[in-house]
């Protein structure tokens, strides 16, 4: 008496159909979404950005400092003689300055200035501007001199911010 014949083994085609199919929806979801998260060279939802020559001023997106093209206009250099510094947090749904001190550091006492504060989403595209009128209890602020000022509200925070940056944007200098 003999062992009958091996038969030989049959495929399972349907476990290897499942499997092609899984790695196809596999392939096809990882596909699509590495689209949705590369952001293409000229996507035209977010702004340009154009280097700037050294020296140049900063351009309205750019968080060094506030402000448009050259700001200060006819008071350009005053503008960029002025150093401000503070710590901007949330608080009731503002943007509250805390700790600000500005520096007068150009050679010409100054009557007022003007702070704008800039908020920025995590691409750091301005999503708001909010200026806010610096007035000293004693003016001028004389050159070298430093004037603080207390807590204060600087705009309603908007959805999507992710920093703050606040700057001397213009100044009226004294008589």
């Amino acid at each position: 008496m003999g062992v009958p014949p091996a038969q030989p083994q049959k495929k399972n085609s349907m476990m290897w159909g499942v499997i092609a199919i899984a790695l196809a929806a596999g392939g096809w979801y990882y596909y699509h979404n590495q689209q949705q998260t590369q952001t293409p060279a000229n996507n035209p939802t977010q702004p340009a950005t154009v280097p700037q020559p050294a020296g140049a001023p900063p351009q309205p997106a750019t968080p060094v400092q506030p402000g448009g093209p050259g700001p200060g206009g006819p008071n350009a250099a005053l503008v960029q003689a002025q150093q401000w510094s503070s710590q901007e947090e949330p608080a009731n749904g503002y943007v509250q300055v805390q700790s600000g001190k500005w520096v007068n550091g150009s050679n010409v006492s100054i009557q007022s200035a003007v702070l704008e504060c800039d908020q920025y989403n995590a691409n750091q595209a301005v999503l708001a501007q909010n200026q806010t009128n610096l007035t000293l209890s004693n003016p001028p602020l004389v050159p070298g001199n430093n004037a603080t000022f207390g807590p204060f509200n600087a705009g309603q925070i908007v959805q999507g911010v992710n920093s703050v940056n606040c700057g001397i944007i213009a100044v009226t200098p004294a008589n």
